[in-house]
């Protein structure tokens, strides 16, 4: 079972296949997905480099740009921070943010899988 969760076997291939999964989709249906993947990866990353740039702000350090690459960013700002923890809180910022963001769509799409593979509620859930 480990091993079909690391390596994204559980959804495609694996053995707790849910039945929606062995549709296929047409050559569009893909491509259109494909493109939503792409805005949403776009848009985490703009997320992620926002949540640096609102907490150098908030520690009174100025951002003079955020440059935005395929899978990363820059944000640079105008000076240091003016401790260790202030850059531990900024470099901090970026990663919390991705974890609120993957726990807020990944949570609930994991549990629907869960249900839908086993019938049965995710032990996870309190209700």
């Amino acid at each position: 079972m480990v091993r079909h969760i690391l390596s994204g076997d559980l959804l495609h291939g694996g053995e707790l296949r849910p039945a929606s999964a062995k549709k296929s989709h047409t050559t569009a249906e893909y491509w259109i997905m494909g493109v939503i993947a792409a805005v949403l990866v776009f848009l985490s990353v703009l997320a992620h480099e926002l949540a640096h740039a609102l907490v150098a702000l908030r520690q009174g350090i100025q951002v003079q740009s955020i440059r935005l690459f395929i899978f990363g960013g820059v944000a640079q700002v105008s000076s240091e921070p003016r401790s260790g923890r202030h850059e531990f809180l900024i470099a901090l910022a970026g990663p919390a943010c991705n974890m609120i963001i993957g726990s807020a769509w990944g949570c609930p799409g994991w549990s629907y899988t869960w249900r839908e593979c086993t019938g049965r509620r995710p032990p996870w859930l309190l209700t």
